[in-house]
């Protein structure tokens, strides 16, 4: 998986990148992750998984994170580590809060900040 970005047609855009020291699958997301683009949205965290590294998820361009979007995050952290870079919007930060998974996620304020925490399962 190299560097790509994929414009969904629905205000989503994806971008995917590695990195090779730690070893890491990058998911940038930006615009509005919701209902109606969850599955191909989640097409891109299995292409992710499919590394065996652990993922960084920056949603720090995120206009809206629905429900989908936190089902996938808690799954993806089934599978490996799992860091976010935020500052998280409200929407998708409220409902962290709301189920408790926030606590499952370190949030760091940049990708470089995120490759730094230590790998947690």
């Amino acid at each position: 998986m190299g560097d790509c970005a994929e414009r969904l047609d629905d205000g989503l855009t994806v971008r995917h990148g590695r990195n090779d020291i730690p070893p890491a699958c990058i998911l940038t997301l930006t615009g509005t992750a919701e209902a109606w683009n969850a599955e191909a949205l989640a097409g891109h965290f299995e292409r992710t998984a499919a590394e065996g590294t652990a993922l960084v998820v920056d949603l720090s361009g995120l206009l809206f994170g629905g429900w989908d979007l936190v089902g996938l995050l808690l799954h993806a952290r089934t599978q490996r580590p799992v860091v976010l870079v935020g500052p998280l919007g409200a929407h998708l930060a409220g409902r962290l809060a709301l189920t408790g998974a926030g606590a499952l996620f370190a949030v760091a304020p940049s990708i470089a900040e995120a490759l730094a925490v230590p790998a947690a399962p």
